[in-house]
């Protein structure tokens, strides 16, 4: 599967089809581990709904390059220099 590679600047908003806004920073949430490679998800808006569903989640990482969907709890913090995640915002 191939994905485009032209990342956003930080601190971003992008709207999905629907609308919604979708805000999120270029990095990584370290610890806080709650679900990797979430099942059915394709794309950050649908990652940030699957962090929306589970009361224990306070942050969603989506990886631009391979797909992938990690969800976080409480704790941990924000790392940035890793340009082919995005974290989001709430």
């Amino acid at each position: 599967m191939e994905m485009e590679t032209n990342y956003p600047e930080n601190n971003q908003f992008t709207e999905s089809p629907g609308g919604d806004k979708l805000h999120f920073k270029i990095g990584t949430w370290i610890y806080g581990d709650l679900e990797h490679a979430v099942d059915g998800v394709s794309n950050p808006h649908e990652c940030k709904a699957k962090c929306d569903e589970n009361l224990k989640c306070h942050h969603w990482m989506y990886n631009m390059d391979l797909g992938r969907c990690d969800l976080k709890g409480d704790g941990g913090n924000f790392v940035s220099g890793t340009d082919h995640w995005i974290v989001g915002i709430y």
